[in-house]
């Protein structure tokens, strides 16, 4: 299980946090994900929910307040 939420304020705006929940399986996922990156296949990783088709991420929210984030990309930058 892997979710990203993002996190609304009490006012209903979005704030500026992303917040990752994970099991075992889902920091298996990041980790494979992150050595193509770190092995030089690729210089970015996507995880996306089901419905924007990977299904990478789960869409169950952890925190109600907070709204589900359908893609996260992961990109290596140079120095």
């Amino acid at each position: 299980m892997l979710t990203a939420e993002i996190v609304l304020l009490p006012d209903g705006t979005l704030s500026d946090e992303i917040e990752i929940y994970f099991d075992s399986e889902g920091l298996d996922n990041i980790i494979e994900r992150l050595k193509h990156i770190r092995d030089g296949k690729t210089d970015h990783v996507h995880l996306m929910s089901h419905s924007w088709g990977l299904s990478d991420l789960n869409e169950v929210k952890h925190k109600e307040s907070n709204r589900i984030a359908h893609h996260v990309r992961m990109t290596l930058m140079d120095d």
